[in-house]
């Protein structure tokens, strides 16, 4: 089997594990969750408050409600960046909305307040893979483990860099090392998987 082209489905994964597990549940879903089904999806059909006739979520009022919640959110932090939670809040609708380049800026705002914010470190790591900045997202893996090295979502995000660089010990290395320290993990369950296509 050819190594070189593992490195795309494991960055694939590597995007939505950290997405997935490093949103934090205090904030609130993307406004742009449902843009993205399909025609006859059961919740593009489903009516609100199960009220006749009400109309149910569809791609273009999702979106609109999107556009609106970023537009407020830039509002309130250019009046008062002070406001973390509005400036986190904001960046990672606009990574979830595919907008990493200008998420960073308001990743960054949060952090220097936060410096030590995991989760804002993962997300933030995120938006410089999607950019393509694989350098700024392995600093900013390397250093949430600085500070929780048995973090299995980063632990996991590493092994995923390294294969994505084509370092494939390294990142089995790492994924194993995983595996021992969260078997249970869905992490750890996803090492296994990862594991299994490099051989």
């Amino acid at each position: 089997m050819n190594m070189k082209y593992l490195y795309l489905p494991l960055a694939v994964v590597l995007v939505g594990v950290v997405l997935f597990l490093a949103f934090d549940k205090d904030t609130p879903a993307p406004g742009d969750a449902a843009a993205g089904l399909p025609e006859g999806h059961p919740e593009m059909d489903a009516q609100q408050d199960g009220a006749p006739g009400a109309e149910g979520p569809s791609a273009a009022n999702v979106r609109e409600d999107y556009y609106k919640r970023v537009d407020d959110l830039k509002e309130i932090v250019e009046k008062d960046p002070s406001d973390l939670e509005s400036a986190l809040e904001l960046a990672r609708l606009l990574r979830d909305g595919h907008r990493a380049e200008e998420s960073i800026k308001y990743f960054n705002m949060y952090l220097k307040a936060n410096p030590t914010s995991v989760n804002a470190m993962l997300d933030l790591s995120v938006s410089h893979f999607m950019i393509g900045d694989r350098d700024k997202a392995m600093q900013l893996t390397q250093k949430i483990l600085s500070i929780e090295p048995d973090n299995a979502t980063a632990m996991y995000n590493l092994g995923a860099l390294y294969a994505s660089e084509d370092k494939f010990d390294k990142a089995r290395e790492v994924w194993e090392k995983l595996i021992d320290t969260h078997p249970g993990d869905d992490n750890a369950a996803r090492a296994r998987e990862a594991i299994e296509r490099l051989k």
